[in-house]
C-alpha cells in the first residue's frame, strides 16, 4: 500500500522532465562568464518561470516523509504545474508556526536526503533545469545560539563572530548555499514591541558592531547573509507590529539606518522590509530609501525581500487597489522578492505584466540580482551535498 501511496505521490512530478537541450546550454557552461550564463538563462526563461523565480512559498510544506524518506509533496506538483521554480524558503524550518517538530520535521538524519531529494526534482524535473536554493530556519538538532539581545548582552563581537562562522560550518553540511537568517537590525527603543529579543538591543552603535559582525562572518565563509526589517520596524504606535511609524529624517538616518549600513558594509546579501507605514509610506515602498539610498548610495548590490503580508498588505492599507498595482508598486520601489507570500506576488505580478504597469525586462532587473550569486556560486556545478562528505 505504501508503494501505491508513493507512486502516486511522484507520478504527477514526471510531467515536468528536463528538456534535454538545455543540459549543454550556455548557462550550464562554468568556463563561460556569470554575467554571459546568467544573460543566457534569463533568455530562455518563460514570463511563468521568472515570475516563479521571483517569489517563494511556506517551503516546510512542500515536502512529505514516507518511512524515513523524503518526497516531494503534491503540493508541489501543483504549484510547479504553472509556475515552475518558485522558491521555498525556510525548507528546514521546524517550530510551533511551521507545525514541523521532531515526529513531523527533518530530523538530522534527514536533512542531505530532503535537500537532495527537492534539489533533484528542480534539477530533472522542470524544463531548464536551475536548481533551488533552500535555506533553513529553526532547525531540528542544530546548536542553539543566544538571542539577539542576549548576544548583545555579552558586549563581545569576536564571540558572536565566531558563532556565526560556527552557524555556517553547521549549515553547510546539509545546504549548498548557507545562509546565516535574519537577526534583527531593527532597534529596540520600545520595550512594549513584541520583537525586541530578536534584536541587538538599543543602542545603534552596538547594534551596528552586532550586524557588522555576523555578516562579515558569513562573507568570510563564503555564506550569504539575511537581515530584518528594513526600517523602523519595532517604532510602530503603541509598541504594535504592524502600525505606523512617525520618525524625522535625523534619527531615521542618524540612528536607525546605522545598523543597516553596518550591514551593506559586512557584506549582507538580502535585507527584508517591514510592511508598516514609515512616514506614511509602507516601508516596502520606500524607493527613495531601497534604490535611492542603499542601493545608489552604499553601493548595495544584494536583493530586497518583502516580508511576509506585505504584498498583500498594501490593498487594505489602500496604497493598491488589488494585486496587480501592489505587485508594480513594489518593483518599481526596488522589491525583487516575497517571502511565503508567492500566491499573492504570483497573480499580482502576472496581473501587472498582462496590464503593461510593468514590463519584463523590470522582472530582468531583480532576476539579475536573484540568480548571479545563485551562478557564481557553483550551484549549477554542484546541486547535491554529498553524504559522505
Amino acid at each position: 500500500m505504501k508503494k501505491l501511496i508513493l507512486a502516486a505521490c511522484l507520478l504527477p512530478a514526471l510531467c515536468f522532465a528536463r528538456d534535454a537541450i538545455f543540459a549543454n546550454a550556455p548557462y550550464m557552461n562554468p568556463a563561460l562568464s556569470v554575467e554571459e550564463r546568467m544573460e543566457d538563462l534569463i533568455s530562455k526563461m518563460t514570463l511563468r518561470e521568472k515570475v516563479a523565480t521571483l517569489c517563494t512559498t511556506s517551503g516546510f510544506k512542500m515536502y512529505e516523509i514516507i518511512d524515513g524518506e523524503v518526497y516531494p509533496a503534491k503540493a508541489l506538483d501543483e504549484l510547479y504545474a504553472k509556475f515552475p521554480g518558485c522558491g521555498l524558503s525556510s525548507f528546514f524550518r521546524a517550530d510551533w508556526y511551521s507545525g514541523r517538530n521532531w515526529k513531523t520535521g527533518l530530523r538530522p538524519d534527514m536533512l542531505i536526503k530532503a535537500y537532495n531529494a527537492m534539489q533533484r526534482y528542480a534539477v530533472e524535473k522542470t524544463r531548464l533545469g536551475v536548481p533551488l536554493v533552500l535555506d533553513g530556519g529553526q532547525v531540528l538538532g542544530d546548536t542553539v545560539m543566544p538571542s539577539g539581545l542576549g548576544a548583545a548582552a555579552m558586549f563581545d563581537t569576536s564571540l558572536h563572530f565566531r558563532a556565526t562562522q560556527m552557524n555556517v560550518r553547521e549549515c553547510a553540511t546539509f545546504q549548498h548555499m548557507p545562509r546565516v537568517g535574519f537577526p534583527q537590525a531593527t532597534l529596540a527603543l520600545d520595550p512594549r514591541w513584541s520583537r525586541c529579543e530578536q534584536t541587538y538591543g538599543e543602542d545603534p552603535f552596538l547594534a551596528s558592531e552586532y550586524v557588522y559582525a555576523r555578516c562579515d562572518a558569513a562573507r568570510q565563509m563564503g555564506a550569504a547573509s539575511s537581515i530584518e526589517s528594513f526600517i523602523c520596524h519595532g517604532m510602530g504606535e503603541g509598541g504594535h507590529m504592524n502600525t505606523p511609524v512617525h520618525m524625522d529624517d535625523n534619527d531615521l538616518f542618524n540612528v536607525h539606518m546605522r545598523p543597516f549600513v553596518a550591514a551593506v558594509e559586512g557584506g549582507v546579501g538580502q535585507i527584508m522590509t517591514c510592511y508598516n507605514l514609515v512616514g506614511g509610506m509602507p516601508g516596502i515602498l520606500r524607493g527613495d530609501l531601497i534604490n535611492g539610498f542603499v542601493r545608489a548610495k552604499l553601493g548595495y548590490a544584494g536583493t530586497f525581500i518583502g516580508d511576509a503580508g506585505a504584498i498583500g498588505g498594501l490593498i487594505w492599507q489602500r496604497f493598491a487597489k488589488d494585486l496587480g498595482d501592489a505587485a508594480a508598486l513594489c518593483v518599481k520601489n526596488g522589491n525583487d522578492l516575497c517571502c511565503w507570500e508567492a500566491e499573492n506576488y504570483l497573480q499580482g505580478l502576472m496581473l501587472a505584466l498582462e496590464r503593461k504597469q510593468i514590463s519584463e525586462e523590470d522582472l530582468n532587473v531583480s532576476l539579475r540580482r536573484v540568480l548571479r550569486k545563485r551562478i557564481a556560486s557553483g550551484l549549477f556545478e554542484h546541486p547535491y551535498i554529498d553524504p559522505e562528505e
